[in-house]
């Protein structure tokens, strides 16, 4: 299972029955043998956690968000 705003860098391989945590960020060419934490950045074969990953993601969404719907037309006919 893989998570929102999760990157998995190209050539990576992922384990059948892995779980990657919501945010987490591995490498290109890691190998993912066991279930990922959050907001983690990894990489390797084995992958292993080289730092944790900034969570602002989150508030530039919600700022994004807000911003469209108070920019999105009145499509209800007429």
């Amino acid at each position: 299972m893989v998570g929102r705003y999760v990157i998995i860098g190209s050539g990576s391989v992922v384990l059948p029955g892995v779980t990657i945590g919501e945010g987490s960020s591995v490498g290109a060419l890691s190998l993912i043998t066991k279930s990922l934490e959050e907001w983690g950045v990894y990489f390797g074969s084995p992958a292993k956690k080289i730092k944790s990953r900034r969570k602002d993601l989150l508030e530039q969404e919600q700022t994004l968000l807000a911003k469209r719907s108070t920019k999105l037309p009145n499509l209800k006919g007429n």
